[in-house]
């Protein structure tokens, strides 16, 4: 699997994955058409730290990794993991996942954070079976469109 760093030219395609209705309630961004989309978009473009997953020519997935600095300088934080719905349940996510590890270890991380939504079960497994292991709950951290409730998070990390 490949990563590379999302260009000008991935909006439609970050945008599909973003507001998937599997991925979109557990990551940062409220359902959107792609008008709206794309000046969030062009952030990220310039942030320069969101990535495709690719197997071959396929697009599998997306992830942001942010390096923190100075005396955290060793600590990365994993945010906006999805995987493209033609991809989820084969196998890929796992797979991807510990490459984002090896990319991360490369860089210098010997700590991989991320948050991850208590409705989101599934994912909690996901990232306990890959090594992450629950540190605390951030209560009330989101809130999502058109609810009328907050949900909360798990900080996980892993060591790496």
């Amino acid at each position: 699997m490949n990563h590379r760093v999302i260009d000008s030219g991935d909006l439609e395609l970050i945008h599909f994955i973003y507001m998937d209705e599997a991925n979109n309630p557990f990551l940062s961004y409220d359902p959107m058409d792609l008008v709206a989309f794309g000046p969030l978009f062009e952030n990220l473009v310039r942030e320069g730290r969101t990535y495709l997953l690719l197997d071959g020519t396929n697009v599998v997935g997306t992830y942001e990794l942010r390096l923190q600095e100075r005396r955290s300088s060793h600590v990365a934080t994993l945010g906006s993991f999805a995987m493209h719905a033609a991809f989820r349940g084969r196998g890929f996510g796992a797979k991807a996942i510990e490459e984002i590890v090896d990319v991360a270890r490369s860089r210098g991380v010997r700590r991989l954070e991320l948050l991850v939504e208590v409705d989101n079960p599934r994912a909690i497994r996901f990232y306990e079976r890959h090594g992450f292991v629950k540190e605390g709950i951030l209560r009330g951290a989101v809130r999502r469109a058109g609810e009328r409730h907050d949900v909360d998070e798990i900080a996980m990390a892993r060591l790496l």
